[in-house]
């Protein structure tokens, strides 16, 4: 699959190609005889899973350490269970903490709203 090919099935900037080429995320294509870039088949697929993390709240190198599972059927469901599970923990503390701060907030604007009341 050539480039542009890739950028309009992925929905990616060929700029973001180039980078996840840069962190070894994605193979580097070949070039053809006519010095087109040639991504292998699987590239795609291999987009869809790296948007999908990234959606879902991993950071390129979280996805990079786990790319080995991506490529490996026996390992990757019990994986990404595991992987998934971790990240929505992750996910519920950052809601907790999140949630606080919201109360606090609260009630500091509670707090200047009468202060400007009483003024």
């Amino acid at each position: 699959m050539r480039t542009g090919e890739l950028v309009k099935a992925s929905g990616l900037s060929r700029d973001t190609l180039r980078y996840y080429e840069q962190l070894q995320l994605i193979p580097k294509p070949i070039r053809s005889s006519n010095n087109y870039k040639q991504y292998p088949a699987q590239t795609l697929e291999l987009l869809e899973f790296i948007v999908t993390a990234k959606e879902l709240g991993f950071t390129l190198n979280e996805i990079k350490s786990t790319l080995h599972l991506f490529h490996n059927d026996n390992l990757y469901c019990d994986s990404a269970i595991r992987l998934l599970k971790d990240k929505q923990a992750q996910v519920s503390e950052q809601i907790r903490i999140l949630q606080k701060q919201s109360r606090r907030l609260e009630g500091e604007i509670a707090f200047f709203q009468k202060k400007k009341k009483g003024s």
